[in-house]
Formats: structure tokens, sequence, C-alpha cells
């Protein structure tokens, strides 16, 4: 089976998962839907949530995930994991490339708490990205093969490797996105020290030791905003002071904050505060 080039999907029979219920280890962990997507763009909502837990490892692409907490980016490393019942929902609207799997089971608990997620936090990095694909390949091939007793028997089996794998992947994903995290924040510092500058987001992934789009994406869930943005508004707030307590001229405190054009950096300003930098300093003059 050539997982990569086709998508697949697969949902277990009521009447197989009946027959599961039989057997005690399938009352710990037992999968009940599995598929892969290879370029899937669209949305899902599920209001009412599922009576499984949902979970995806986004292996290319960028997507997004909306649980109990605000609307989270998710990119190629994440590992989406959506409770039982939970409302949610993910989707992409320029393609990602997932696996995916529904699970019932008594240790799913366990699992999340291993994970660090919940329905506040669904998202988690994961490191690993060759073993994990390996085992939801192994996973599917075995449903497509045989959608059995047997068969899906032997495909939890491959789910309970999975879920052990992903204990030890989420712990180092962890490590890695702390690592990340202490030098995105440098870079953050270096940004707001240097209000005049301008950055590109390659340089300062260079500075992090980051790949461009993890940097981006990592920066933009720390702080909320984008580079160029954030930056933009590290100028502003060095504005805001500027015409609050000195008497620099406008062109003067354009220059300041790195604007070759005086009417250029007044229109940004009154883009990002409401009024303009005049009106500005008039309301808040010390």
């Amino acid at each position: 089976m050539a997982t990569s080039e086709k998508r697949l999907g697969f949902i277990v029979p009521n009447g197989i998962l009946a027959e599961l219920e039989r057997y005690p280890f399938m009352r710990d962990l037992h999968v009940t839907h599995a598929g892969f997507y290879p370029g899937s763009t669209g949305h899902c909502n599920r209001p009412n949530g599922t009576h499984e837990m949902v979970l995806i490892f986004v292996a290319g692409g960028k997507g997004y995930v909306k649980v109990a907490g605000p609307r989270q980016a998710v990119v190629p490393g994440d590992l989406i994991c959506v409770p039982e019942e939970a409302a949610h929902r993910y989707g992409s609207d320029e393609g990602w490339r997932i696996y995916w799997v529904h699970a019932r089971g008594a240790s799913l608990p366990f699992y999340r708490r291993e994970w660090g997620v919940d329905a506040r936090k669904p998202v988690v990095p994961v490191e690993g990205e060759l073993q994990i694909i390996g085992l939801f390949r192994e996973l599917l091939t075995i449903m497509e093969q045989a959608l059995s007793v047997r068969g899906v028997f032997a495909a939890s089996c491959v789910l309970c490797h999975l879920m052990q794998v992903l204990v030890e992947a989420a712990a180092r994903g962890r490590t890695r996105s702390g690592g990340a995290r202490e030098r995105v924040a440098r870079t953050v510092r270096h940004i707001r020290a240097n209000p005049r500058m301008t950055f590109a987001v390659k340089d300062l992934a260079a500075m992090a030791n980051l790949a461009a789009p993890y940097y981006a994406h990592l920066f933009k869930r720390f702080t909320g905003f984008s580079v160029r943005n954030f930056a933009i508004r590290c100028r502003m707030n060095r504005a805001r002071s500027l015409l609050a307590t000195t008497k620099l001229q406008i062109a003067e405190i354009a220059a300041d904050l790195g604007y070759s054009d005086a009417l250029y950096f007044s229109r940004q300003f009154k883009a990002f505060n409401g009024v303009p930098p005049t009106a500005f300093r008039m309301e808040n003059r010390f």
C-alpha cells in the first residue's frame, strides 16, 4: 500500500466493535476509525464532538484546530488530540498532509496526561516523524487488508505501540519546543531593543537557529503577531513615548524610528492608534 499516493479512510462497523468488547485488552484501547489525507483542504466541524478521542498527526502543510480554548495554528510535527465528546473544529485552507485515528478505551485519559494535552491545549509538538508515520502506515495497511475482528484487533495492537511511541515523542517535542521558545524569546527582545530596524524572518530564524517556517509559526504562537506586525507595534510604542515625553518634531520621530518618509509614518501611526501623531501628542502630552 502506498499511503503517500492515495487518500484512505476506514470506519470499523459496530458489529466488530461489539465483538472487540469481549477482549479485556481491547477495553483499554482500540481503533474505531483511521485514515490518511495526502493533501486535504476543507474543514471539519463537530459541535457535539464524537464518542472517540480524535488523534491527528500533521505530516505536511498547515492547518488549525479549535476545541475549548482559542483557535491554534498547527504545522508539520504537531500532534492534535481532541478528547471524547469535546466540541471541535479543524481544517486547512491551503492543504495539509495528515494521518488520523479515532480511538476508544479506558487508557485514553492516561495518554492525554502523558502528552500534556486537554481540551484547552489540544496540540503538542512531537519528535520522530519517520517512526510515527511508519506505525500509522502499518495500522492502515492492516485495516485495508482485513476490516474484520482479527484485523481490527491487530490494528489496535499497532495503535497501542503508536501511543507509547507518541508519549516519548511528545516528551522530546516539549524539550525541543522549550529550547526553541527561549531562542525565539531572544529575537523578541532583539526586536524590542531595536525599534528603528527592519527585520526579515529568515534573518531572525537564523539568529534562533530554526527553519524560517517553523520560526514564524513559533513567533506567532508565542507573541500572537507576525514578525512584521510585532515590529511595527514596537515602533508604535516607541513613537507614543516620544510624542508624549519629548518636543521632537514628527519628522524627527519618524527618522528616529527608521522611517524615511514622515507622511508614511503618520499614516501608519494613525492606522495603529486611531489618531494621527499630532492629535495623540495633544491628548497625551505630559
